[in-house]
């Protein structure tokens, strides 16, 4: 896996960006709420929202919601992954109650709802949106687990209080309103602004929450990496926000 700036020398050049940004909510309400947005952007971060989890132990109702049924057993292998770390059970259904139901409709990019916000979506509407055709195995990878980390209640990395990334704003709001067409108040909202929270762990330059950017969007000429599995602080984070019973054992 390629390394960030923030934990080597080297250097990011990727041109290209699969960012999940937010959509119709102010960055504000992302601690309460929000939606994340895909857009073929890059990096991952892990950084927890209040009042966003689901119970600990609960089983979430996960449902397909349209697209070709090839995609669906590989999207549920990788979303389970974040159950070997975390005390909430993954259910896929096909009719009925549903928590969160997933599309594939490529022109809508990656989004999904953060955490239990996918309940006040409507039955009818999909709260993950997961894009598929492309063919790029590791980026496939990447972004299912990036979107069910925010179905699980975990923001980006790059606007948690505890992030070290220095914007070269100007840059950056000029080349994503005209290169992606964003407008600049997402570019701020969804990028630049850090969320107040107190809830939150060290930066995790490894996590898989965190985009990639680009070297030439910050001050310091410094790039992240997107990853394509969990980072050690993933797994120990989403560990203590969904804890495992203390085994028998540890009782003795």
């Amino acid at each position: 896996m390629p390394r960030s700036d923030y934990d080597s020398d080297s250097d990011s050049d990727s041109e290209e960006i699969r960012m999940c940004g937010t959509k119709d909510h102010d960055i504000d309400q992302i601690v309460t709420g929000g939606r994340s947005l895909g857009v073929e952007g890059s990096g991952r971060g892990a950084y927890k929202g209040r009042g966003l989890k689901w119970k600990v132990g609960q089983t979430i109702y996960i449902k397909f919601m349209e697209g070709p049924s090839a995609f669906y057993p590989k999207v549920e292998k990788l979303a389970r992954t974040w159950e070997n770390y975390a005390n909430i059970k993954f259910k896929f259904v096909t009719k009925g109650y549903s928590d969160i139901r997933i599309g594939f409709d490529p022109k809508k990019g990656w989004f999904s709802e953060i955490g239990t916000l996918a309940l006040n979506i409507s039955s009818k509407d999909v709260t993950m949106n997961l894009v598929m055709a492309h063919g790029d195995a590791q980026l496939v990878q990447t972004n299912v687990l990036h979107e069910f980390g925010h179905a699980l209640g975990l923001m980006h990395e790059h606007q948690s209080p505890a992030s070290p990334i220095r914007w070269n704003e100007k840059k950056l709001i000029r080349e994503y309103t005209k290169i992606y067409g964003w407008k600049e108040k997402d570019v701020r909202d969804g990028i630049i602004r850090k969320v107040n929270s107190t809830n939150y762990s060290k930066f995790d330059p490894k996590s898989i929450m965190l985009y990639e950017f680009d070297k030439r969007w910050t001050k310091d000429g410094r790039g992240t990496t997107s990853a394509t599995k969990l980072s050690k602080m993933d797994k120990e984070f989403i560990g203590e926000m969904y804890p495992f019973p203390e085994s028998d054992s540890d009782s003795d």
